[in-house]
């Protein structure tokens, strides 16, 4: 059996399913909790912004994403 560990939390995932409760985004792998944690941030910082731009939105995902990880 192989171990899945969350690259957020650290913390393995229990009865691992793809896309079910842990998801690969970008190079990471994150259980759905931090998943859903790591929409509410970039969320949050875009509804901060005066213009949406797709651009932007994915600089500040990307880092939000390495930011949580690390």
């Amino acid at each position: 059996m192989t171990t899945i560990i969350c690259d957020a939390t650290k913390k393995p995932i229990r009865n691992p399913r793809r896309d079910v409760n842990y998801f690969f985004v970008m190079d990471k792998l994150l259980s759905a909790d931090a998943m859903y944690d790591l929409y509410d941030k970039v969320s949050a910082t875009m509804a901060r912004k005066p213009k949406y731009s797709f651009k932007e939105y994915k600089t500040i995902f990307r880092a939000t994403l390495e930011r949580m990880c690390s």
